[in-house]
């Protein structure tokens, strides 16, 4: 860990290498509450420990990472930055540093440049894919982040197969099931009234 001066801005900042294992949720928190309280900001910590916390569980709960670097640094005042997975000089990854070194050559290599990949597509194509393997709305709400499941089938819903006919087959079912229930129970009743009334009438023929 590098040791952050006191209400200073720009390097130096926190910074610790932790295996991904739930236990570094734990460590990470402990990490940006140091860090706040050296700058003097320790009123932000409630929530930037719960932020944190938060990126490095989904972190060790949807990827393959064996470490993860949580860095946090205050680049001005009044600006605090909490990465959890760091370019090589410890900075921000950027969106375009990483198209242009590592994911276009990938798409070249895959010979896949005709087909215009962008890492949203692959996005998109892995939500469909998933959808018409059969998993559900919350499944796909699930993996790809969305806050609610109304924001899948907003972008998705057109994907999932129409289901009117499959619901309109078990409604049918159900109804034939209750009917056939009070079926027999009516007929049951019929046939005790029957055995009742042939009762009644045994005794009369008796008494008479």
């Amino acid at each position: 860990m590098t040791e952050a001066r006191p209400t200073a801005t720009g390097a130096p900042g926190y910074t610790e290498t932790m295996p991904c294992e739930p236990e570094s949720a734990r460590r990470a928190r402990l990490l940006v509450s140091a860090a706040l309280s050296a700058w003097g900001i320790g009123e932000l910590a409630g929530v930037g420990v719960q932020i944190v916390a938060e990126l490095v569980n989904n972190a060790i709960d949807h990827t393959r990472c064996r470490v993860v670097r949580v860095l946090v640094t205050r680049p001005a005042a009044g600006v605090v930055e909490a990465l959890l997975f760091t370019a090589p000089q410890g900075g921000p990854l950027r969106a375009r540093n990483f198209r242009q070194r590592f994911f276009a050559p990938a798409v070249v290599k895959a010979e896949l440049g005709h087909l215009k990949v962008t890492p949203h597509k692959l996005r998109h194509t892995a939500a469909s894919l998933a959808i018409a393997s059969g998993a559900d709305v919350n499944v796909v709400q699930t993996m790809l982040g969305h806050k609610s499941a109304t924001l899948t089938l907003d972008t998705y819903g057109h994907l999932f197969p129409d289901r009117l006919d499959e619901v309109s087959k078990k409604m049918h079912k159900r109804r034939a099931k209750q009917l056939a229930k009070a079926k027999a129970k009516l007929e049951k009743a019929e046939r005790m009234a029957r055995e009742a009334a042939e009762a009644v009438a045994a005794l009369e023929e008796g008494v008479a």
